[in-house]
């Protein structure tokens, strides 16, 4: 094997170029930790995990803190893109503190602390029977607020406004 990478030194600088590439464009690398990225739809609040990896989990006895069961993220802060078709401008940058209030004023807010997220809320939130949606559920209203690393961002007048907020590593 040394003879014939001796004898073809375009092929043996071809491999170790490769064999360099390949751990610089390895999966966490490229698309982050592995921590499921966010969803936030709906006419209620659903706090949506998209890959079926991780699901909620209780933090305390009551209904008002929670965690991923699994996971790690390669940043504190969030990746966000917002779905609204109106009452939200461009957003700028990463954000750590991601807050969404109901037009009833009760919140959910997520953050990242080290390298998980943690979501707490203002009020209980229960989990959709595969544990993969988190949600605060109420038989009228809207979502009316987004607001990241404590700044109002977003506000919504009607139901028709918001549409989804996806955060990811």
């Amino acid at each position: 094997m040394s003879a014939f990478l001796r004898n073809h030194p375009w092929t043996t600088s071809g491999l170790l170029l490769i064999t360099l590439a390949s751990g610089a464009c390895s999966p966490e690398r490229f698309f982050g930790g592995d921590e499921a990225p966010i969803r936030v739809k709906g006419g209620s609040i659903h706090l949506e995990l998209l890959t079926g990896a991780q699901t909620w989990m209780k933090v305390g006895s009551d209904d008002k803190r929670w965690k991923m069961s699994g996971g790690r993220r390669n940043h504190a802060d969030y990746a966000l893109t917002v779905n609204a078709k109106a009452g939200c401008g461009a957003i700028a940058g990463r954000k750590t503190v991601v807050r969404v209030t109901y037009s009833d004023n009760h919140w959910i807010e997520f953050s990242g602390q080290g390298n998980h997220t943690a979501v707490t809320a203002d009020v209980g939130l229960s989990t959709s029977t595969d544990q993969r949606t988190l949600s605060y559920v109420v038989s009228s209203g809207h979502i009316s607020a987004i607001s990241l690393d404590g700044s109002l961002v977003c506000a919504f007048g009607s139901a028709g406004d918001f549409q989804s907020l996806d955060a990811s590593d």
